[in-house]
Order: C-alpha cells, then sequence, then structure tokens
C-alpha cells in the first residue's frame, strides 16, 4: 500500500535558477552589460494567489478549463486513472477491515500510520468517483490527455497481459476495468481529440523494470494495436485520436532530480533509439489505421536538440521508403515548459541535462547574429521602448555592446522564442505544437500553485494559438514536497 509518488514534472536541482528571476540571477555572474537584464522583468500583476488546498488546487483548474476549452485540456493522471494492483491490494484490506479486522495490523504490515493506510485505500476505490465527478464539471469536447505514470500505467508492456488474437496475431489484454474508463473519456471529449501516452515501460532479460528503448518494438507496437482495437478507436481507423509515443524520454537516469531516476525513464537518453522505435511503430499504425494522428513523446521543458535530432532520423528513413512518401508520421510535437510566469523560458536542456549559463549565452549569441538587422531593430525596440525611467538611467551608463548583448539574451531566453523555435521545425513537416504538460507555481517548486499565471496562460495561448494541456498542480503540491505541506497545513 505504500502510495508511490506521482509525475514531479521540473524537479531540477534548485541552486539552478530559472524564469525571468533566474536570468536576474544569472546577471550577477556576467559582465556588466548584463545588469540591463535585471531591470527587464514581466509586467507584476494585480491578482496573485497561492494555493495550498488540494481540493481547492483542483476545483480552480477544473474550472478554469470549463471556462476556456478552446485552449486548455486536462491531463488525467493515476489520481483518477485505476492502478490495477493497486486496487487489488485495496479490495482486500478493505474486506478485511469489513470483517473486522483491526487496521493496527495492516499499519505493522506495511510500515505505514493508519491513517495513511486508510487514505491509500479511499483513493483508489473511489477513482471511478471521482473520474465521473470530474467529467460531469466539464463541457463536451474538452481535450484530454490520459497519462497515467510508470509504474503504475497500464499502457505498457509490462503491465498489461500477453494474448493472441483471433489472427494468430500478438496482442495485450488492457485491464478492462481501465479500458472502461478510457471509454467514459472518449465519449466525453467527442468532437474533439483524446491524447494518450503508450509508456514504453517493460521488462529486462532479468525481469526488472525499465524504460530502456527495446531494441525490438514488435511488443511495443503490439500494445498500441491493442489499446486502438479495444479503445474502439479502430472501428473509424483511428480517427479522433492521437497517440503519444512515450513520455519525456529526453530525460533519463542521468538527468538532474531525483524523479528521473525511476523507472519511469530510461538510464540514459538515445535519441536514434527512440526516434528508430517511432519510425517502426508509427508505419505500422498508419498503415493500419490511417485516420490516427501520432505524437512525438513530450519533452520534459525545452529540449531543442533531442527534438530536432529524432525529427531527422524519422524524417530521413521515411524520404527513404518509397511506399511512405504520401504519409504523415509526425502530427504533434509536444513539449511541457513548467515555468513560474507565462513570459519566462522554461529550463534549457539537451538530450536531458540541462544547458550551463555559458552554453546558453552562447546559444543566445548565435541566435542573435542569424536576426536580419530589421528584426534586431524590433527586439530592440520593444525592450528598450518598455524601460522605466531607472533603468534608462541604467542603460545610459552601459557601451551600446552591453546593451546589445543584453537584449540578445532576452530575445533568446523567453517562452516565446522556444515556442517558435518548436514551430519553425514542425512547420517544415506539416505537424501542430502543443504543450501538453503545463503548470505555473508560486513561490518554490511544489508548495503552491499560482493561479494568476494559470488564467493568463489561457488568454495567452488564445493569442499565440496554441493549446495547453494541465498538468494537475494539486499533485505537485501533494508529491514534491510532502514534509513542508505536512508542515504548512499543520500550521494553518
Amino acid at each position: 500500500m505504500i502510495d508511490s509518488p506521482e509525475k514531479v514534472p521540473g524537479a531540477l536541482d534548485d541552486s539552478q535558477p530559472t524564469g525571468w528571476e533566474g536570468v536576474a540571477a544569472m546577471a550577477n555572474k556576467y559582465p556588466k552589460g548584463d545588469e540591463i537584464v535585471d531591470s527587464i522583468k514581466p509586467e507584476e500583476s494585480s491578482k496573485f494567489t497561492e494555493m495550498k488546498n488540494l481540493e481547492e488546487i483542483h476545483n480552480c483548474e477544473i474550472d478554469m478549463v470549463a471556462e476556456n476549452p478552446d485552449v486548455l485540456g486536462y491531463n488525467i493522471d493515476s489520481k483518477l486513472i485505476i492502478w490495477p494492483e493497486r486496487r487489488k491490494q485495496a479490495i482486500r484490506a478493505k474486506e478485511f477491515l469489513n470483517s473486522g479486522g483491526d487496521i493496527a495490523v495492516l499499519s505493522e504490515q506495511f510500515g505505514l500510520p493508519a491513517g495513511r493506510i486508510q487514505e491509500a485505500i479511499d483513493d483508489e476505490l473511489l477513482k471511478d468517483e471521482m473520474l465521473d465527478d470530474m467529467l460531469s464539471r466539464l463541457p463536451e469536447g474538452v481535450i484530454f490527455r490520459i497519462n497515467p505514470h510508470a509504474p503504475q500505467s497500464v499502457f505498457s508492456v509490462a503491465n498489461s497481459e500477453r494474448i493472441t488474437n483471433e489472427n494468430g496475431e500478438n496482442r495485450f489484454r488492457i485491464d478492462s476495468d481501465v479500458m472502461t474508463q478510457v471509454r467514459k473519456i472518449r465519449e466525453k471529449a467527442a468532437g474533439s481529440e483524446l491524447l494518450v501516452v503508450m509508456n514504453q515501460l517493460h521488462e529486462d532479460e532479468d525481469g526488472e523494470l525499465t524504460s530502456n528503448i527495446p531494441e525490438n518494438p514488435a511488443d511495443y507496437i503490439a500494445l498500441c494495436q491493442s489499446f486502438i482495437e479495444q479503445s474502439g478507436y479502430s472501428e473509424q481507423a483511428g480517427k479522433g485520436l492521437v497517440l503519444e509515443l512515450g513520455n519525456e524520454c529526453n530525460m533519463s537516469h542521468e538527468s538532474n532530480g531525483p524523479l528521473f531516476k525511476s523507472e519511469a525513464f530510461a538510464e540514459t537518453v538515445d535519441a536514434e533509439a527512440y526516434a528508430n522505435l517511432y519510425f517502426e511503430t508509427a508505419k505500422a499504425l498508419k498503415a493500419s489505421f490511417p485516420d490516427i494522428k501520432l505524437s512525438l513523446t513530450g519533452t520534459a521543458f525545452y529540449d531543442y536538440d533531442f527534438t530536432k535530432q529524432v525529427i531527422d532520423i524519422i524524417q530521413a528513413r521515411k524520404d527513404a521508403d518509397e511506399l511512405l512518401k504520401e504519409t504523415k508520421l509526425i502530427d504533434v510535437i509536444s513539449f511541457h515548459p513548467y515555468r513560474k510566469t507565462v513570459e519566462s523560458p522554461t529550463p534549457f536542456m539537451s538530450n536531458g541535462k540541462e544547458l550551463s549559463e555559458p552554453e546558453v549565452r552562447k546559444r543566445s549569441q548565435e541566435y542573435w547574429e542569424s536576426l536580419s538587422a530589421e528584426e534586431k531593430d524590433t527586439f530592440k525596440q520593444e525592450i528598450l521602448a518598455g524601460l522605466t525611467e531607472e533603468e534608462k538611467a541604467i542603460a545610459a551608463k552601459l557601451s551600446s555592446e552591453e546593451i546589445e548583448s543584453s537584449i540578445a539574451y532576452k530575445a533568446y531566453a523567453n517562452f516565446d522564442h522556444q515556442l517558435e523555435s518548436l514551430r519553425e521545425i514542425a512547420d517544415q513537416i506539416g505537424a501542430e505544437v502543443t504543450v501538453g504538460e503545463i503548470s505555473f507555481y508560486a513561490g518554490e517548486w511544489g508548495e503552491s500553485i499560482d493561479e494568476n499565471e494559470q488564467e493568463r496562460n489561457a488568454v495567452y495561448g488564445r493569442e499565440m494559438g496554441y493549446t495547453s494541456l494541465l498538468w494537475p498542480g494539486e499533485q505537485i503540491v501533494k508529491h514534491e514536497n510532502p514534509e513542508r505541506r505536512k508542515y504548512s497545513e499543520s500550521n494553518k
């Protein structure tokens, strides 16, 4: 009954600043010319709410999605999706207690307080009820992304039963209770699209769970085919379904943060292996279900290097196959830009490793040099026009080279640039870019969620033409820092 942590995105080393407050902190480490960076911050909002009550966070986010279904969707994770093994445990525990058993026995057996035991039982057995409640509060056609994380995900070879269908083909039987939930969600999403993450979790030769990219894609392909068939989407050639092949495959055990050491991530990032898995899977699925859409793994933060390398390999293999000339293998490119404010950049990554400050500055200069004189002038005018009198006084003491260096950094290190750079490579292959997971945090990560930034993101998404799928903030607050959370709630 031990509660396995949910997805806690963005668990980077706290010593590495991110967002514009991070840019300001970085400025102290750079030459004098970068003092201007510290003066260029997002406009402070008149409304700032730190939500620390889990129910309040949940209700606020559901209401926000209900009010903005054109630009906001919702991630459904293991809080609502059944974990079959856990459910079996919970049922047995409840039967034991209902027969007069003492919860102290379970407490001793699992090494957890009685209250935590009861909470775990309730959390699992109430999932259907909680899912129904959430769906009832949202309008028809909302975009959902189903992503129960390893080891909970039944959308994985490791957690599904291997079978042979009537045609003698390799398939997997996905838990029937979970598939019932999927059909409910599908009905609610009718008219839009349902995104489902197919996890690459499997057992290695030693029987250990791993998310290393399998050398033979046959089982993974069969898993995806099984989901399409058992969900009913096969009856319409996959139309209305978006399968995301893997989750955050740009991260690994070598990435910074304890989250990435779990079996949900590979031992090392292997862009080529992932690209080949994607290619073979997409080739098979598009042949059988021509109307299905497929998404590259949503990358954690902004990992242009991984995304570009994967796309180049897939497209090269596609171009070499005459039978695939007219087939679009990549429909969606997704990333997860967790950050504090709408304007601030999400951390810059390269194959799962955060770029150093000098490397980000080097890339910002290369980007700046690639711009035309007209584009540079536009950036300069926009940035300098927004300076206060005090900021203008600071800028007056800087050389033109120092000012330009700082402006180049700000032109590169912002969310707009990250989004547009991904759109550029997506446009080349006719794909769209979505924000697959997003949540804005107030204060330190894992302590609270900034309601105001969530609302601003909806407005900004509408202006910029992108869709965001909210990652449940309650899960971030609940699982990122439970000890602080416990202290906070006990001292209200």
